[in-house]
């Protein structure tokens, strides 16, 4: 039987697990729906991943949220991989289909997708869409793949760029920032250097223009101070904590069938984080 537990079951698997709000929020979410669910947070070491997703499978849990660092080694222990997981080799979510099998997700890649649909929706977009990496973001980089893969999509990546995209000659490495960042640049993503933010001079967001999309992976705040600069120069700017938001409401609506309510999800978020 495909669901064997009475009560519906998900969980988020990580490690360290302490601090990921990802319970707390998704549980808000739950309740404000009168869903009967149950969710838990695991900590699970690298060495027990596939134990313990196979172990969730046995147990008829009907869902998974997969944090760091496991989203690349989950996508092994998945009996079937949706699209954007194939693509970019990442699984952050884990559903269980009506038969009963694994099915892996990365709702990170489908975020970032929808964020850049916003301003510049097809088939109105430019060409070259142009999106410039900044910093150690190996997780972005991997979930830009499947946009990666249309002819039409140039990317630069400052520092040297990563293994991901040996097999991608659509991605230029440049040495410096003065590079990465001029007038042709329509989405600017910031990761860390060093374990801190990339470091961005405000003044170099002036050759951006309207309506480039700042994406800001360096903070899980709902708003930062690159963040702001972009808005302040009329660019769109969301927030490493906005695509948290939208993967998780992903995950609910995959596993329960329901949209949530954005609105929750973000309030629970911002309370967990103190913001």
């Amino acid at each position: 039987m495909p669901h064997s537990t009475t009560q519906p079951i998900a969980c988020v698997l990580g490690h360290p697990i302490a601090g990921n709000p990802s319970q707390f929020a998704i549980e808000r979410a739950l309740a404000s729906d009168e869903s009967d669910w149950r969710f838990l947070s695991l900590d699970v070491a690298a060495e027990n991943l596939e134990d313990a997703i196979r172990g969730a499978k046995a147990l008829g849990f009907r869902g998974l949220l997969v944090a760091d660092p496991h989203q690349q080694a989950a996508s092994a222990y998945c009996d079937q991989l949706s699209p954007h997981a194939e693509s970019t080799g990442l699984v952050d979510t884990i559903s269980r289909t009506a038969e009963g099998a694994l099915e892996g997700h990365c709702f990170l890649s489908q975020a970032i997708a929808d964020a850049i649909a916003g301003p510049f929706p097809e088939p109105e977009r430019p060409v070259p869409l142009t999106i410039g990496v900044l910093g150690d973001c190996p997780t972005v980089l991997a979930a830009l793949r499947p946009i990666l893969q249309s002819e039409s999509v140039r990317c630069r990546v400052q520092p040297v760029a990563s293994a991901i995209y040996e097999d991608m000659p659509n991605v230029e490495s440049v040495e410096s920032i003065e590079e990465l960042i001029d007038e042709s640049i329509h989405i600017l993503i910031r990761g860390v250097s060093n374990g801190k933010p990339a470091s961005v001079p405000a003044r170099l967001l002036d050759r951006v223009g309207a309506p480039a999309l700042v994406i800001d992976m360096a903070e899980s705040t709902s708003t930062s101070p690159f963040a702001r600069d972009a808005q302040q120069r009329n660019l769109s700017a969301i927030t490493r904590l906005d695509l948290m938001i939208g993967q998780t409401v992903s995950a609910l609506q995959c596993w329960t069938g329901r949209v949530p309510d954005a609105q929750i999800v973000r309030e629970a978020f911002e309370e967990y984080l103190e913001i």
